[in-house]
């Protein structure tokens, strides 16, 4: 028990110290405001926004201009246009125009509408993660913005209720 009064004592004291020294409580109280206020400053120009990518739509329907506009209006996305093929989208990267590309299949819509999976194939170039978290964050966000306005549609045997509220 003696042990015990012993740290007890040696804490009451040590708390009474720091409460009645200003440079310690100004370093203390200071320190934890400012660098709250100064945390997301530092990360800001870790955050890319407008990237410029080109589409290649060989869909060429409603719903793949539907995607793409979904995708241009991310944060992190400028789509720079829709280009004819892997050839064109190839030369405007490597003249540095764009940092990435979405390729859209013919059968884009023709397999959205039946309610399989289709397929979209990304190429981003990799001279920093940054540009890759980027556009797969806004790749996937589109996709998954299109699925929301396309699925809901498809349903004929479930009740629409309990499939929106999951």
């Amino acid at each position: 028990m003696k042990r015990f009064n012993n740290i007890l004592r040696v804490a009451v004291y040590e708390y009474k110290s720091i409460l009645n020294s200003l440079p310690v409580l100004l370093v203390l109280g200071g320190g934890i405001f400012l660098y709250g206020i100064l945390y997301n400053y530092m990360y800001s120009p870790n955050i890319l926004e407008d990237v410029p990518v080109v589409v290649i739509d060989e869909s060429r329907t409603s719903l793949s201009r539907h995607y793409t506009r979904l995708l241009d209006a991310t944060p992190q996305v400028r789509v720079q246009g829709i280009v004819d093929g892997l050839p064109q989208a190839r030369k405007r990267m490597r003249k540095g125009e764009v940092v990435g590309m979405v390729y859209l299949p013919t059968n884009f819509e023709e397999k959205v509408g039946m309610g399989e999976e289709s397929v979209f194939i990304s190429y981003n170039t990799t001279v920093s993660f940054l540009y890759y978290a980027a556009l797969k964050e806004a790749y996937s966000g589109a996709m998954l913005a299109l699925d929301d306005e396309v699925r809901p549609s498809q349903l004929v045997f479930l009740n629409r209720d309990v499939v929106t509220s999951v």
